[in-house]
């Protein structure tokens, strides 16, 4: 039996979700906290598939290809999602090429209100939980472009004074398999 075009769609797109509370309600990879746009916006950045399922470990090929799919069917939605985050960095005069300091904030609205890194939308707790998970510094500065050696030392000191709520928000956002 023949399937038509927004049936294959449907079907190569059924691997994103949106879930409130979880990544700010973001479509992401379903069973994973991976925003499709973290993921679209590394491939305009020039990664390469095989760099991005290198650097994303749990991440498949069969995800890539509804990550793609969900960009092309949704790309004013995903669009919106690069330009809220390249607008957090430059509104706090960051980017990869620029020395500022590094600095833990909460800002309603932004993340959820979660601790994150000044000048990005990288909660603390995400970049515990990757590390965690067996994440090196060196592949969490090259999955997130615009941190520095300097915020993940200010992440890593966040956490450990503030422990019960990194934990809580880690269990907060954790996924039902």
């Amino acid at each position: 039996m023949a399937i038509g075009l927004e049936d294959l769609i449907a079907r190569l797109g059924a691997g994103i979700e949106s879930t409130p509370g979880v990544c700010g309600g973001e479509p992401r990879i379903a069973g994973t906290r991976i925003p499709v746009w973290t993921l679209e916006q590394g491939r305009r950045l020039g990664a390469s598939e095989a760099e991005l399922l290198r650097d994303y470990p749990g991440l498949r090929a069969a995800d890539l290809v509804n990550a793609w799919t969900y960009v092309a069917t949704h790309g004013g939605e995903i669009e919106a999602q690069i330009r809220e985050n390249e607008e957090a960095v430059s509104l706090s005069g960051t980017g990869p090429s620029k020395a500022r300091p590094a600095s833990i904030v909460k800002t309603p609205g932004v993340c959820g209100g979660t601790a994150r890194v000044d000048g990005t939308r990288i909660p603390v707790w995400q970049l515990v939980e990757e590390r965690d998970l067996g994440a090196s510094e060196a592949q969490l500065l090259n999955s997130y472009r615009t941190l520095t050696a300097r915020d993940l030392v200010a992440a890593w000191d966040y956490a450990e004074a503030h422990s019960e709520e990194i934990v809580s928000e880690i269990r907060r956002n954790a996924m039902v398999s």
